[in-house]
Protein backbone atom coordinates (compact mmCIF):
# COMPACT_ATOMS: atom_id res chain seq x y z
CA UNK A 1 0.00 0.00 0.00
CA UNK A 2 1.28 3.40 -0.22
CA UNK A 3 1.16 4.98 3.39
CA UNK A 4 1.39 8.51 1.96
CA UNK A 5 -1.95 8.11 0.41
CA UNK A 6 -3.36 6.73 3.56
CA UNK A 7 -1.84 9.25 5.74
CA UNK A 8 -3.24 12.02 4.00
CA UNK A 9 -6.86 10.76 3.89
CA UNK A 10 -6.96 9.93 7.35
CA UNK A 11 -5.42 13.38 8.32
CA UNK A 12 -7.13 15.42 10.72
CA UNK A 13 -7.00 19.97 11.10
CA UNK A 14 -4.79 19.68 8.04
CA UNK A 15 -1.97 17.31 10.08
CA UNK A 16 -1.20 14.51 8.32
CA UNK A 17 -1.88 11.05 9.93
CA UNK A 18 1.33 9.96 11.55
CA UNK A 19 2.89 6.56 9.71
CA UNK A 20 4.84 4.15 12.14
CA UNK A 21 7.26 1.47 10.38
CA UNK A 22 7.03 -1.22 11.87
CA UNK A 23 10.50 -3.75 11.39
CA UNK A 24 9.62 -5.91 8.68
CA UNK A 25 12.81 -7.98 8.31
CA UNK A 26 11.93 -11.61 7.74
CA UNK A 27 12.86 -14.48 9.93
CA UNK A 28 13.33 -16.66 6.33
CA UNK A 29 15.74 -14.92 3.60
CA UNK A 30 13.86 -14.91 0.68
CA UNK A 31 15.69 -13.95 -3.14
CA UNK A 32 15.01 -12.53 -6.11
CA UNK A 33 15.72 -14.14 -9.28
CA UNK A 34 14.94 -12.27 -12.63
CA UNK A 35 14.27 -13.58 -16.53
CA UNK A 36 17.80 -12.79 -17.63
CA UNK A 37 19.43 -14.91 -14.53
CA UNK A 38 18.31 -17.75 -15.79
CA UNK A 39 20.10 -18.00 -19.30
CA UNK A 40 20.24 -21.89 -19.28
CA UNK A 41 16.43 -21.89 -19.34
CA UNK A 42 15.90 -18.60 -21.44
CA UNK A 43 18.15 -19.23 -24.27
CA UNK A 44 15.86 -20.84 -26.72
CA UNK A 45 13.41 -18.19 -26.17
CA UNK A 46 11.63 -16.23 -28.93
CA UNK A 47 9.39 -14.11 -27.55
CA UNK A 48 9.61 -10.63 -26.24
CA UNK A 49 8.35 -8.23 -23.53
CA UNK A 50 6.20 -5.20 -24.43
CA UNK A 51 5.20 -2.94 -22.20
CA UNK A 52 2.24 -1.39 -24.25
CA UNK A 53 1.21 -5.28 -24.85
CA UNK A 54 0.86 -7.54 -22.36
CA UNK A 55 0.98 -10.98 -23.17
CA UNK A 56 1.73 -14.45 -21.79
CA UNK A 57 3.88 -16.21 -24.36
CA UNK A 58 3.61 -20.09 -24.49
CA UNK A 59 7.61 -20.31 -23.74
CA UNK A 60 6.92 -18.70 -20.98
CA UNK A 61 5.13 -21.82 -19.81
CA UNK A 62 7.87 -24.29 -20.34
CA UNK A 63 10.47 -21.95 -18.92
CA UNK A 64 7.75 -22.37 -15.63
CA UNK A 65 7.81 -26.49 -15.97
CA UNK A 66 11.48 -26.45 -16.14
CA UNK A 67 11.45 -24.21 -12.94
CA UNK A 68 9.45 -26.70 -11.52
CA UNK A 69 12.29 -29.21 -12.35
CA UNK A 70 14.73 -27.26 -10.80
CA UNK A 71 13.02 -26.58 -7.78
CA UNK A 72 13.14 -30.52 -7.05
CA UNK A 73 16.82 -30.68 -7.94
CA UNK A 74 17.88 -27.67 -4.93
CA UNK A 75 15.19 -29.48 -2.67
CA UNK A 76 17.26 -32.73 -3.19
CA UNK A 77 20.63 -30.47 -2.78
CA UNK A 78 19.47 -29.21 0.09
CA UNK A 79 18.62 -32.22 1.80
CA UNK A 80 15.17 -29.94 2.76
CA UNK A 81 13.15 -32.96 1.98
CA UNK A 82 14.22 -35.25 4.57
CA UNK A 83 14.78 -32.19 6.95
CA UNK A 84 10.92 -31.06 6.56
CA UNK A 85 9.34 -34.72 6.34
CA UNK A 86 7.56 -33.01 3.33
CA UNK A 87 8.43 -31.44 -0.12
CA UNK A 88 8.01 -28.00 -0.50
CA UNK A 89 5.12 -26.09 -2.03
CA UNK A 90 5.61 -24.11 -5.50
CA UNK A 91 2.95 -20.94 -6.16
CA UNK A 92 2.67 -19.88 -9.65
CA UNK A 93 1.20 -16.87 -10.33
CA UNK A 94 -1.12 -16.72 -13.30
CA UNK A 95 -3.42 -13.53 -14.73
CA UNK A 96 -6.81 -15.61 -15.28
CA UNK A 97 -8.74 -18.77 -15.46
CA UNK A 98 -7.32 -19.41 -18.89
CA UNK A 99 -3.71 -18.85 -18.21
CA UNK A 100 -3.85 -21.88 -15.42
CA UNK A 101 -5.91 -24.28 -18.18
CA UNK A 102 -2.53 -23.86 -19.75
CA UNK A 103 0.00 -23.93 -16.95
CA UNK A 104 -1.92 -27.31 -15.84
CA UNK A 105 -1.91 -28.74 -19.33
CA UNK A 106 1.66 -27.80 -20.19
CA UNK A 107 2.51 -29.87 -16.50
CA UNK A 108 0.32 -32.64 -16.96
CA UNK A 109 1.85 -33.01 -20.32
CA UNK A 110 5.58 -32.86 -19.65
CA UNK A 111 5.95 -34.31 -16.27
CA UNK A 112 7.28 -37.39 -16.54
CA UNK A 113 8.02 -39.46 -13.86
CA UNK A 114 7.37 -36.31 -11.06
CA UNK A 115 4.79 -36.53 -8.79
CA UNK A 116 3.27 -32.98 -8.59
CA UNK A 117 -0.81 -32.55 -7.56
CA UNK A 118 -1.69 -29.36 -9.23
CA UNK A 119 -3.89 -27.48 -7.35
CA UNK A 120 -6.26 -24.70 -8.75
CA UNK A 121 -6.58 -21.21 -7.00
CA UNK A 122 -8.83 -18.49 -8.31
CA UNK A 123 -12.05 -16.49 -7.51
CA UNK A 124 -14.64 -18.88 -9.17
CA UNK A 125 -13.98 -22.82 -7.12
CA UNK A 126 -15.61 -23.32 -4.01
CA UNK A 127 -14.01 -23.04 -0.29
CA UNK A 128 -14.16 -26.56 0.14
CA UNK A 129 -11.77 -26.91 -3.56
CA UNK A 130 -9.83 -23.71 -1.98
CA UNK A 131 -9.38 -26.37 0.85
CA UNK A 132 -7.09 -28.65 -1.05
CA UNK A 133 -4.23 -25.71 -0.83
CA UNK A 134 -4.01 -25.89 3.03
CA UNK A 135 -3.54 -29.84 3.23
CA UNK A 136 0.28 -30.12 3.70
CA UNK A 137 2.45 -32.33 0.80
CA UNK A 138 4.33 -35.39 1.58
CA UNK A 139 7.65 -36.76 0.87
CA UNK A 140 6.72 -38.24 -2.52
CA UNK A 141 3.97 -35.44 -4.00
CA UNK A 142 4.79 -31.71 -4.44
CA UNK A 143 2.18 -29.26 -4.05
CA UNK A 144 2.07 -26.82 -7.48
CA UNK A 145 -0.43 -24.10 -7.08
CA UNK A 146 -1.30 -22.15 -9.85
CA UNK A 147 -3.62 -19.39 -8.63
CA UNK A 148 -4.47 -15.46 -9.39
CA UNK A 149 -4.56 -12.77 -7.56
CA UNK A 150 -6.64 -14.38 -5.25
CA UNK A 151 -3.56 -15.65 -3.59
CA UNK A 152 -1.44 -12.14 -3.20
CA UNK A 153 -3.63 -11.35 -0.04
CA UNK A 154 -6.89 -13.31 0.38
CA UNK A 155 -4.82 -16.46 0.91
CA UNK A 156 -1.39 -17.34 2.75
CA UNK A 157 -0.25 -21.02 1.92
CA UNK A 158 2.41 -21.25 4.71
CA UNK A 159 4.40 -24.20 3.36
CA UNK A 160 5.25 -22.19 0.19
CA UNK A 161 9.16 -21.94 -0.55
CA UNK A 162 9.09 -21.21 -4.43
CA UNK A 163 6.83 -18.60 -6.07
CA UNK A 164 6.87 -18.43 -9.90
CA UNK A 165 5.41 -14.70 -11.41
CA UNK A 166 4.70 -13.87 -14.53
CA UNK A 167 3.96 -10.99 -13.55
CA UNK A 168 0.82 -10.15 -15.26
CA UNK A 169 -2.94 -9.40 -13.99
CA UNK A 170 -6.56 -9.14 -15.41
CA UNK A 171 -7.63 -5.74 -14.27
CA UNK A 172 -11.74 -4.42 -15.14
CA UNK A 173 -11.38 -2.20 -17.91
CA UNK A 174 -13.58 -0.27 -20.09
CA UNK A 175 -13.25 -0.30 -23.74
CA UNK A 176 -12.93 2.93 -25.41
CA UNK A 177 -14.64 1.47 -28.90
CA UNK A 178 -17.47 -0.18 -26.84
CA UNK A 179 -17.88 1.65 -24.21
CA UNK A 180 -18.63 -2.06 -21.75
CA UNK A 181 -16.23 -3.23 -19.43
CA UNK A 182 -14.44 -6.82 -19.17
CA UNK A 183 -11.44 -7.93 -17.92
CA UNK A 184 -8.20 -7.53 -19.74
CA UNK A 185 -4.80 -8.24 -19.32
CA UNK A 186 -2.29 -5.83 -17.87
CA UNK A 187 1.68 -6.00 -16.48
CA UNK A 188 1.24 -6.14 -12.85
CA UNK A 189 2.56 -3.02 -10.57
CA UNK A 190 5.50 -3.36 -8.23
CA UNK A 191 2.91 -3.67 -5.52
CA UNK A 192 1.33 -6.41 -6.63
CA UNK A 193 4.58 -8.01 -7.47
CA UNK A 194 5.94 -7.84 -4.11
CA UNK A 195 2.67 -8.59 -2.32
CA UNK A 196 3.24 -12.21 -4.22
CA UNK A 197 6.61 -12.64 -2.73
CA UNK A 198 5.72 -12.36 -0.14
CA UNK A 199 4.16 -15.57 0.09
CA UNK A 200 7.12 -17.50 0.06
CA UNK A 201 9.83 -17.48 3.35
CA UNK A 202 6.98 -18.11 5.51
CA UNK A 203 8.26 -21.18 7.38
CA UNK A 204 11.73 -21.45 5.36
CA UNK A 205 14.13 -19.53 3.41
CA UNK A 206 12.31 -18.77 -0.34
CA UNK A 207 13.09 -17.98 -3.97
CA UNK A 208 10.91 -16.05 -6.01
CA UNK A 209 11.21 -16.48 -10.36
CA UNK A 210 9.85 -13.11 -11.89
CA UNK A 211 9.65 -14.43 -15.50
CA UNK A 212 10.45 -10.82 -16.97
CA UNK A 213 14.06 -9.36 -17.51
CA UNK A 214 15.31 -6.74 -14.63
CA UNK A 215 14.98 -3.49 -16.60
CA UNK A 216 11.78 -4.68 -17.66
CA UNK A 217 10.41 -4.96 -13.45
CA UNK A 218 11.98 -1.65 -12.51
CA UNK A 219 9.65 0.05 -15.33
CA UNK A 220 6.51 -1.18 -14.11
CA UNK A 221 4.04 1.19 -12.35
CA UNK A 222 4.56 1.66 -8.44
CA UNK A 223 0.79 0.91 -7.79
CA UNK A 224 -2.00 -0.26 -9.67
CA UNK A 225 -4.93 2.47 -10.51
CA UNK A 226 -7.65 2.19 -8.34
CA UNK A 227 -10.96 0.21 -10.05
CA UNK A 228 -13.40 3.43 -9.00
CA UNK A 229 -11.11 5.36 -11.58
CA UNK A 230 -10.85 3.07 -14.54
CA UNK A 231 -14.70 1.72 -14.84
CA UNK A 232 -17.55 2.95 -15.36
CA UNK A 233 -19.62 4.06 -12.08
CA UNK A 234 -22.99 2.53 -13.28
CA UNK A 235 -22.84 -0.37 -11.08
CA UNK A 236 -20.73 1.40 -8.59
CA UNK A 237 -23.63 4.27 -7.87
CA UNK A 238 -26.57 1.17 -8.01
CA UNK A 239 -24.52 0.11 -5.05
CA UNK A 240 -24.06 3.22 -3.42
CA UNK A 241 -27.66 4.14 -3.64
CA UNK A 242 -28.77 -0.04 -2.04
CA UNK A 243 -26.57 1.05 1.17
CA UNK A 244 -29.33 4.05 1.27
CA UNK A 245 -26.78 6.38 2.97
CA UNK A 246 -27.29 9.58 1.22
CA UNK A 247 -26.97 11.15 -2.45
CA UNK A 248 -24.23 8.64 -4.30
CA UNK A 249 -21.74 11.90 -4.89
CA UNK A 250 -21.95 12.62 -0.76
CA UNK A 251 -21.00 8.48 -0.42
CA UNK A 252 -18.49 8.03 -3.24
CA UNK A 253 -16.43 10.99 -2.15
CA UNK A 254 -15.35 10.05 0.98
CA UNK A 255 -13.56 7.30 -0.92
CA UNK A 256 -9.84 7.00 -0.60
CA UNK A 257 -9.49 8.07 -4.52
CA UNK A 258 -13.35 9.69 -5.37
CA UNK A 259 -13.87 10.05 -8.50
CA UNK A 260 -14.99 13.39 -10.36
CA UNK A 261 -17.88 14.77 -8.96
CA UNK A 262 -18.50 15.39 -12.92
CA UNK A 263 -18.23 11.70 -13.76
CA UNK A 264 -20.92 10.88 -10.97
CA UNK A 265 -23.48 13.26 -12.49
CA UNK A 266 -23.26 11.71 -15.71
CA UNK A 267 -23.63 8.58 -14.21
CA UNK A 268 -26.51 9.26 -12.61
CA UNK A 269 -28.75 10.95 -15.58
CA UNK A 270 -27.53 7.39 -17.90
CA UNK A 271 -29.21 5.65 -14.85
CA UNK A 272 -31.71 7.55 -15.27
CA UNK A 273 -32.35 6.79 -18.83
CA UNK A 274 -31.40 3.05 -18.91
CA UNK A 275 -34.18 2.46 -15.84
CA UNK A 276 -32.32 1.81 -13.08
CA UNK A 277 -32.94 4.57 -11.06
CA UNK A 278 -35.97 6.98 -10.95
CA UNK A 279 -36.54 10.67 -11.35
CA UNK A 280 -37.67 10.94 -7.71
CA UNK A 281 -36.31 10.77 -4.39
CA UNK A 282 -38.96 10.08 -1.91
CA UNK A 283 -41.47 11.18 -4.07
CA UNK A 284 -39.24 14.61 -4.82
CA UNK A 285 -38.04 15.30 -7.91
CA UNK A 286 -33.91 15.29 -7.87
CA UNK A 287 -31.97 16.18 -10.96
CA UNK A 288 -28.77 14.54 -9.77
CA UNK A 289 -30.31 11.45 -7.28
CA UNK A 290 -33.01 9.48 -7.53
CA UNK A 291 -34.42 6.20 -5.93
CA UNK A 292 -33.50 2.25 -7.19
CA UNK A 293 -35.91 1.10 -9.89
CA UNK A 294 -36.95 -2.71 -9.73
CA UNK A 295 -34.73 -2.69 -12.57
CA UNK A 296 -32.16 -1.00 -11.25
CA UNK A 297 -32.59 -3.43 -8.15
CA UNK A 298 -32.04 -6.51 -10.84
CA UNK A 299 -29.04 -4.67 -11.99
CA UNK A 300 -27.26 -3.96 -9.09
CA UNK A 301 -26.96 -7.74 -8.14
CA UNK A 302 -26.08 -8.98 -11.64
CA UNK A 303 -21.89 -8.75 -12.21
CA UNK A 304 -22.36 -7.23 -15.95
CA UNK A 305 -21.93 -4.02 -17.90
CA UNK A 306 -25.88 -2.34 -17.01
CA UNK A 307 -26.85 -2.38 -20.42
CA UNK A 308 -25.82 -6.54 -20.94
CA UNK A 309 -28.09 -6.45 -17.74
CA UNK A 310 -30.94 -4.13 -19.25
CA UNK A 311 -30.62 -6.84 -22.50
CA UNK A 312 -30.46 -9.53 -20.31
CA UNK A 313 -33.39 -8.89 -18.14
CA UNK A 314 -35.72 -7.92 -21.25
CA UNK A 315 -34.61 -10.92 -22.99
CA UNK A 316 -35.73 -12.74 -19.94
CA UNK A 317 -38.67 -10.95 -19.60
CA UNK A 318 -40.15 -11.61 -23.42
CA UNK A 319 -38.71 -15.05 -23.57
CA UNK A 320 -35.57 -14.25 -25.76
CA UNK A 321 -32.80 -14.88 -23.14
CA UNK A 322 -30.88 -17.40 -24.50
CA UNK A 323 -30.33 -15.38 -27.86
CA UNK A 324 -29.33 -12.27 -25.52
CA UNK A 325 -26.84 -13.82 -24.12
CA UNK A 326 -25.40 -14.86 -27.69
CA UNK A 327 -25.48 -11.16 -28.39
CA UNK A 328 -23.51 -10.32 -24.88
CA UNK A 329 -21.06 -12.57 -25.97
CA UNK A 330 -20.61 -11.23 -28.92
CA UNK A 331 -20.38 -7.25 -27.73
CA UNK A 332 -17.77 -8.27 -25.18
CA UNK A 333 -15.35 -10.51 -26.69
CA UNK A 334 -15.78 -8.70 -30.25
CA UNK A 335 -15.33 -11.80 -31.77
CA UNK A 336 -16.73 -12.29 -35.64
CA UNK A 337 -20.12 -13.83 -35.10
CA UNK A 338 -19.57 -17.12 -36.38
CA UNK A 339 -16.42 -17.82 -34.32
CA UNK A 340 -18.48 -17.05 -31.15
CA UNK A 341 -21.48 -19.04 -31.96
CA UNK A 342 -19.18 -21.94 -32.35
CA UNK A 343 -17.34 -21.48 -28.86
Amino acid sequence: INPREFSNYFSSNKCAAPVLKVDNRRRFQVNDFYFCELDALTKNFEGGFDMTEPKLDEGLYLIALKLLYICESLDRQENSIEINGFRSTVLIFLPGVNEIDNMEKCIEENKGDNMFNTIRLHSLISAEEQQKAFIKANKDVRKIILATNIAESSITVPDVKYVIDFCLTKNLMTDSSTNFSSLQLHWASKANCLQRSGRAGRVMNGRVYRLVPKEFYDKLPDYGIPEMLRIPLENVVLKAKQLDMGPPHSILGLALTPPNLSDIYNTILILKELGGLIKTVNGVYMEFDGDLSLIGKVMSALPLDIRISRLVIFGYMFSVFEECLIIDIEVRTKLPRSQSLQN
